[in-house]
């Protein structure tokens, strides 16, 4: 007979998008008139539209040294801890209230991304040979960590990377902790940051359009 699996309850939620972010999302994406995409010059031979987050939209760096004493300046600059953050603000009463009612070291992150740390890692190709390198910001689990220090979590932390299912399985899993009993409550979802690897994978594949994208355009 197949065990009975108790509910898990998502407690709160928030996103952030190139065309808008929670109630505005929906609006900003069927809206008559959309805002364009962000067209990135310098990466192909041609200009190309990407889905990223306006830099305007997220919080300065010196927001994220304010909020998480000790961080160093680097980590505060990294794009993928200012989306992390962005959001952050927005699920901390939830995250707040789950730490007093099971202890910080009974909440978990799971963090699905594919490409974090990929923008710092280029950046630190394009700057040239140095002597020594941090390499804490080229890791793929560095939103993760921003996010314990964020928050004062004690409980576990990881990255899942695996490719476009990353934040599905992140989720997945999340869910799996919880019915094992690894910790009561968890932090989870999706980070991406934009980057050159990206862009220039799926021009490698044939896939970007010329121009504005229209999947559900006549060929």
């Amino acid at each position: 007979m197949p065990t009975e699996r108790a509910d898990i309850l998502i407690a709160g939620h928030a996103t952030l998008s190139t065309p808008g972010d929670d109630d505005a999302l929906a609006g900003a994406i069927f809206a008559p008139a959309r805002r364009a995409l962000p067209v990135w010059e310098d990466v192909l031979e041609r200009p190309v539209r990407y889905g990223a987050v306006d830099d305007a939209r997220l919080p300065a760096p010196e927001e994220l040294l304010a909020a998480v004493p000790g961080l160093r300046s680097e980590e505060a600059a990294a794009r993928g801890n200012r989306l992390a953050e962005a959001v952050a603000r927005r699920i901390e009463p939830v995250v707040e209230a789950a730490k007093e009612k099971f202890g910080a070291s009974r909440v978990g992150i799971l963090i699905g991304t594919s490409v974090a740390g990929m923008s710092e890692t280029e950046a630190a190709f394009l700057a040239g040979p140095v002597e020594h390198a941090d390499d804490r910001l080229l890791e793929i689990a560095n939103p993760v960590r921003y996010l314990r220090r964020r928050f004062r979590l004690t409980g576990p932390g990881a990255a899942v990377s695996t490719a476009c299912t990353s934040s599905a399985k992140a989720m997945a899993s999340a869910a799996r902790w919880i019915r094992a009993g690894i910790c009561d409550a968890v932090v989870t979802g999706g980070i991406d940051a934009a980057s050159r690897f990206t862009v220039k994978g799926f021009d490698a594949l044939g896939v970007l359009s010329k121009g504005l994208a229209q999947p559900f355009a006549a060929a």
